[in-house]
């Protein structure tokens, strides 16, 4: 049970660094090639990059914008023929 617990505890500083990756991913970003700067800050540079994301990236993000320029519904689907 104690192994458990310092596991999780010790996992915890990754968690930033999953969630910038996740979330650069699935955003756009006003400048070129910044999704791509991001995904690779939150890839390679361990807890501080997820917290620079956080405090930085997260505000420069946008939702991916949908065909007739709205956000794409979760259960948007490809019309079949």
């Amino acid at each position: 049970m104690e192994t458990i617990f310092w596991i999780c505890i010790l996992s915890l500083p990754i968690a930033p660094n999953l969630w910038c990756i996740w979330h650069a991913f699935r955003h756009e970003f006003p400048g070129p090639g910044e999704q791509t700067l991001w995904i690779r800050v939150g890839t390679f540079v361990p807890v501080l990059g997820g917290l620079l994301y956080l405090f930085i990236g997260r505000r420069r993000a946008r939702p991916i914008q949908g065909p007739q320029g709205t956000p794409p519904s979760r259960d948007e689907r490809s019309p079949q023929e």
